[in-house]
């Protein structure tokens, strides 16, 4: 798969992932988990590469949010927050609109609270006395310590905890971008900042099993050829001159809802590895999760519905089929896209 966002997971899949769904940083791999691997000792980027004038680089802000919001006859508005896990200034300069919504805002929903994202490592790491030797082929493992030593000279397997095989795909990714970026934080943390700056209460809008659940019925083949389709994308990502991830935080500060769902269905099914992989690979990353997301937001505006929630959650999420949007209409929830007053522009 073409690695577009680095990807994350972050953005190939790794990279859509960590971008788009969370699993990204926040989902995959929170900073807690791989400071425990690794010291990141990175300066802070302060500025954007230049681009030429017209590009998504040249945007400085968000122009439309990915925000719904749901206004109930009886009971408290209620909002729903897409994010993108990738440390950049521009995407933290938050909309009016969504600004807003935190001055409504009385309990916080994520992916994983930050109390939940300590048991991560327990599932993405092999079981105890496993080696990665025991599961991959040293050329395989090469091309691994290859990604890792450029993010950091030095950098190899040997120094890190013996994740999973899917792990990897989802993982590389992240770490890329989290050495790229240093302590500069992500969207969904600064959330999380302001939710403990004002005492609200954070929630997990998933479980640690449920998240990562799909990838264990991943077959031994199917794990090895989503790893080598990540390497494969990372190291043709080498000789392109184009910003990939930049194209990523483009869409995201436009707020272009079918170009991202667009980008989802072009590198989910490109052909690089077999679509009953991909399509299993799909379910564990986005539609199981999207049904645990919308079961978990119509509970809890069921059981308070006189509390405003903000329910936050990587835009990919909102944006592929059955979307969580879609899957709350389905239940009588008729969520609106906020759209940006010139106003509230000005």
């Amino acid at each position: 798969m073409r690695n577009l966002a680095l990807a994350g997971w972050l953005r190939s899949v790794g990279c859509l992932a960590m971008a788009w769904l969370g699993l990204l940083g926040s989902l995959f791999v929170p900073s807690e988990a791989w400071s425990q691997a690794i010291e990141v000792e990175t300066p802070r980027r302060e500025t954007q590469a230049t681009a030429e004038p017209g590009t998504s680089a040249d945007i400085n802000r968000i122009e439309r949010p990915f925000l719904w919001k749901l206004t109930p006859e009886e009971g408290a508005p209620q909002y729903l927050l897409g994010t993108i896990h990738v440390r950049d200034e521009r995407i933290l300069k938050l909309h009016p609109a969504i600004t807003k919504a935190l001055e409504e805002t009385e309990v916080l929903y994520v992916e994983l609270a930050p109390a939940d994202q300590v048991n991560q490592i327990g599932f993405l790491t092999l079981p105890a006395g496993t080696r990665l030797s025991d599961k991959l082929d040293a050329k395989t493992i090469q091309r691994i310590d290859h990604q890792l030593g450029l993010m950091r000279e030095g950098l190899s397997t040997s120094g890190l905890l013996p994740f999973r095989v899917w792990a990897w795909p989802l993982m590389l990714p992240n770490l890329k971008a989290q050495l790229a970026a240093g302590n500069q934080p992500v969207l969904d943390m600064l959330l999380v900042e302001k939710a403990i700056e004002n005492e609200w209460p954070v929630r997990s809008l998933e479980h640690v099993d449920s998240q990562l659940a799909g990838f264990d019925k991943l077959t031994d083949a199917e794990q090895l050829a989503f790893l080598r389709a990540t390497l494969d994308a990372m190291e043709e990502e080498e000789t392109e001159e184009e910003d990939s991830l930049e194209e990523l935080v483009g869409i995201y500060l436009r707020g272009d809802l079918d170009a991202l769902s667009d980008e989802f269905q072009e590198e989910f099914f490109d052909g690089s590895i077999a679509k009953e992989t991909a399509d299993k690979i799909f379910a564990a990353l986005m539609t199981s999760r999207n049904r645990v997301m919308a079961e978990t937001i119509a509970k809890a505006i069921k059981d308070e519905p006189d509390t405003t929630h903000l329910f936050a959650a990587g835009a990919g999420h909102f944006a592929v089929g059955p979307t969580v949007v879609e899957l709350l209409k389905e239940q009588g929830w008729k969520f609106e896209r906020v759209e940006p007053s010139v106003d509230a522009e000005e």
